[in-house]
């Protein structure tokens, strides 16, 4: 008795599917698709086996995989091989000039797929969209642009609540905390202090207290004066 086998074969390394069937061993036959062939050829026959149905009754096999095929959109979509929906014949339900024609549109449609999406994630292309970028958002027209932009959002009713709520949240104001904490040890943020408190300790005020008959400069020393000791004691006296 003929046991015949409906299967879906995903290739390992790009990812490219293709369902069928046949009436041999579905782990060892490859496929006959043209497309999923080439592929083969191309990438190798890494590839995982599954068996989506297996029975005696060939009509079953149509049936199921008209099913699948209708399901996953085989035909149109280019995450799978297929040309044809797979209706269990083994035959062409297509003239092969069509056939051919298909194959070779949707061969060439992966192809430039692959190659704009390679050309996307190099890092020459994303440095320079990044570049691109910056410059725009720095322009007059950009900046312009963004600020029509940040407005527009802020006067909408749902924006401007989740916003408002996102600020008043606990984890808003630890990230908050985190970065001061972080901007605070940073070199040039030390030396802005630093140079600030030169700046502020030049323009400090002379303090001359009555009672311990000194001066004192600066707004800082004064108030470490006035609860030391010694003028506490002054005062008492």
């Amino acid at each position: 008795m003929i046991i015949y086998s409906l299967y879906k074969k995903t290739h390992n390394v790009t990812g490219l599917q293709y369902l069928g069937f046949t009436k041999r061993d579905p782990h060892k036959y490859s496929g006959s698709g043209k497309i999923w062939r080439l592929h083969l050829k191309k990438h190798g026959d890494d590839v995982t086996t599954e068996i989506l149905l297996q029975t005696p009754d060939k009509s079953e096999i149509k049936k199921t995989g008209v099913y699948y095929s209708e399901l996953w959109n085989i035909v149109e979509s280019n995450d799978w091989a297929n040309l044809k929906p797979e209706e269990g014949d083994g035959g062409m339900t297509v003239t092969s000039e069509e056939l051919s024609s298909r194959a070779l549109k949707k061969w060439s449609e992966k192809q430039h797929r692959q190659k704009m999406k390679a050309i996307h994630s190099s890092p020459e292309f994303k440095a320079k969209i990044s570049k691109i970028s910056k410059e725009w958002c720095n322009s007059p027209e950009g900046k312009e642009t963004k600020s029509r932009s940040r407005k527009a959002l802020w006067q909408t009713e749902e924006f401007s609540e989740k916003m408002l709520a996102l600020f008043k949240s606990d984890e808003w104001r630890a990230k908050l905390s985190k970065a001061a904490k972080k901007n605070s040890n940073r070199p040039e943020e030390k030396e802005r202090r630093r140079l600030k408190a030169l700046a502020e300790r030049k323009n400090d005020p002379i303090f001359f207290c009555d009672a311990c008959q000194i001066s004192v400069k600066g707004h800082p020393a004064w108030g470490t004066h006035k609860k030391s000791k010694r003028h506490q004691a002054m005062i008492c006296d």
